[in-house]
């Protein structure tokens, strides 16, 4: 064990998973480093999902070297005695006095469990055995299935992350609690969208205040799909009555030039009259100064010959 206030952060562990027959589920946990010797520490908060009391509860923390490698390099023993919680921890903030893990209430993170100093890529935590005030135990199982959370930045495409912004009454919320993973509900819990784990009990979310019922009624994967398909077919309408536009668009120019081609052709056919009307009266008015000057000659010679 160690004073967390000669601790410092080193890492912010997240659980985006829940094992739905576990009474117990891991919220949170950091690793931190010792400030003069750099000893590294674990701490883990949990959360009694169960309706009953909790007095003590054992956890294997599972070491990998590699992240492909199917078996732990080590598993280190975690003990909880609720009854006989550490003393003298404390953060800068707050002091923490936990002693029996109530139903729906946080546990764990005033413990701190010294980790090896040697590399280790990757890290599972295993529940083994949960002990009950009245005597009785959960015995945890490393091969448990657990439900692993759909995350709407990555498992939701464009079309549904559009219909989570258009249906979701709760967009005041999104600034300090945003949306993250798609509501889930187990036997002993269900996820809020903000990703906090609440009590099977509780109907609003012990962290945003969203209602239950209405997030696993229009929030759920089936519902956000069922609206992103409205909203694929009105985008497919609008492609369509698009392209129909464009195509009445490119129908109307054709008509348009084709009239426009039409008027050239007569513009051009009335100016080729004006210059042939313009030749021609030059052409006559050439003709008739020729005429003039021909009977000006003939007209000097009668007279010419009348004299003699």
């Amino acid at each position: 064990m160690a004073r967390t206030d000669y601790l410092k952060p080193v890492k912010e562990l997240e659980f985006d998973f829940v094992d739905p027959d576990c009474p117990v589920t891991i919220c949170k946990g950091k690793i931190m480093s010792e400030v003069e010797n750099h000893r590294l520490f674990i701490s883990l908060v949990y959360k009694n999902m169960s309706k009953k009391l909790i007095d003590r509860m054992s956890v294997q923390l599972w070491l990998y070297d590699n992240d492909k490698a199917n078996l732990p390099y080590t598993k280190l023993p975690l003990e909880y005695d609720l009854n006989d919680p550490p003393q003298g921890f404390y953060t800068a903030m707050e002091k923490y006095t936990e002693h029996i893990a109530q139903p729906g209430n946080k546990f764990g993170r005033e413990y701190y469990f010294k980790v090896p100093e040697s590399y280790f890529v990757r890290m599972a935590v295993v529940i083994t055995r949960i002990h009950f005030t009245d005597g009785e135990e959960y015995l945890g199982s490393p091969n448990a299935q657990t439900l692993p959370f759909n995350k709407m930045d990555t498992d939701f495409d464009e079309f549904e992350k559009k219909a989570y912004q258009r249906i979701n009454i709760y967009s005041k919320l999104e600034k300090k609690h945003p949306g993250k993973v798609v509501p889930m509900a187990g036997e002993h819990f269900w996820v809020c969208c903000c990703g906090e784990k609440n009590h099977t009990d509780s109907d609003k979310c012990a962290v945003c205040s969203r209602e239950r019922q209405w997030q696993m009624e229009n929030l759920s994967k089936e519902a956000v799909s069922a609206h992103a398909q409205v909203l694929r077919e009105e985008k497919s309408a609008d492609v369509a009555f698009l392209a129909k536009l464009q195509s009445r668009k490119n129908a109307v120019s054709t008509l348009e030039q084709k009239e426009i081609d039409k008027r050239r052709r007569e513009i051009e056919e009335a100016q080729q009259n004006v210059l042939r009307q313009q030749k021609a009266a030059d052409a006559r008015k050439k003709w008739a100064i020729i005429l003039v000057f021909i009977w000006i000659i003939a007209c000097i010679v009668v007279i010419a010959f009348s004299r003699a």
